[in-house]
């Protein structure tokens, strides 16, 4: 690992901490303090691919990893042990922003360049009018009359709303 990519690493924790301090923590209406949020969306991890058991029992798969910072956070948070994920990513994490899954969205395809259906085409068959331009912010849709797009309301939004700070750090998702 080179050392830019190494500090940059490093430097995450430290820079999200700096912007946390600068907002008032916010409350929830009973007065409790709002709980931190952390997500993990992972590309191909499987149930057993480390030593936390995402299953009713732990296997001899989980014990071959070493994750102690996973096993901590799972102790101390919420854990989903049932979940379903579409073949391809784009579906994946268009449910996750907007709540919705595959058949509602109509996302099934990666979305990949804006506008382009990303299907091959076909003599054969009919391609679906499916959305290959993914979900988009609702006022986004309506102001730039955007095709074969969901508006949405995205879970990142809903937590500005009231009164997050949101960060997305990892593989991007456009569309």
């Amino acid at each position: 690992m080179n050392n830019r990519l190494l500090f940059t690493l490093a430097a995450l924790p430290l820079a999200a901490q700096g912007t946390a301090g600068e907002k008032k923590e916010a409350a929830t209406p009973n007065g409790n303090p709002r709980p931190n949020i952390l997500f993990f969306l992972v590309d191909d991890m499987g149930w057993q691919d480390t030593s936390v058991p995402f299953h009713d029992e732990r296997t001899p798969l989980n014990d071959r990893y070493h994750t102690p910072n996973m096993e901590r956070l799972a102790r101390m948070g919420v854990r989903f042990t049932q979940a379903y994920a579409c073949a391809v990513s784009s579906p994946s994490r268009c449910s996750i922003l907007s709540g919705m899954n595959a058949a509602r969205h109509r996302v099934t395809n990666w979305t990949l360049d804006y506008g382009r259906q990303t299907d091959a085409s076909s003599d054969v068959l009919e391609l679906p009018d499916w959305n290959w331009n993914g979900i988009q912010p609702d006022t986004v849709v309506s102001a730039h009359n955007t095709q074969n797009a969901t508006p949405v309301t995205t879970l990142p939004q809903l937590l500005r709303e009231n009164g997050y700070y949101t960060i997305h750090c990892g593989k991007a998702h456009f569309g």
